[in-house]
């Protein structure tokens, strides 16, 4: 559900998570795509910069899913070390 929404509507992502400076630039990329879509001879340069949104979205998510992954894993490791006993003399 969070790809499809970062993908088809990227600002709104980024308002989800309250990420207000990632927002308003995201948002200047896709109204720019949204205005040149109204535009016949614009209608065809509009997916560039809804490109551009999208994939600064997806990669935003990305970078999140892999801070979250990396947490859990430290944690498990840390919970792992701390119950191995010391090595005997």
């Amino acid at each position: 559900m969070t790809y499809l929404v970062a993908i088809f509507i990227s600002p709104l992502y980024f308002m989800i998570k309250g990420k207000w400076g990632a927002f308003f630039i995201n948002a200047i990329f896709y109204c720019t795509a949204l205005l040149l879509l109204v535009t016949v001879i614009g209608a065809f340069l509009a997916p560039i910069p809804w490109f551009v949104a999208a994939v600064h979205a997806i990669m935003a998510y990305r970078r999140q899913l892999v801070e979250e992954d990396a947490t859990v894993m430290a944690t498990k490791m840390a919970a792992a070390i701390r119950q191995q006993s010391p090595p005997a003399l």
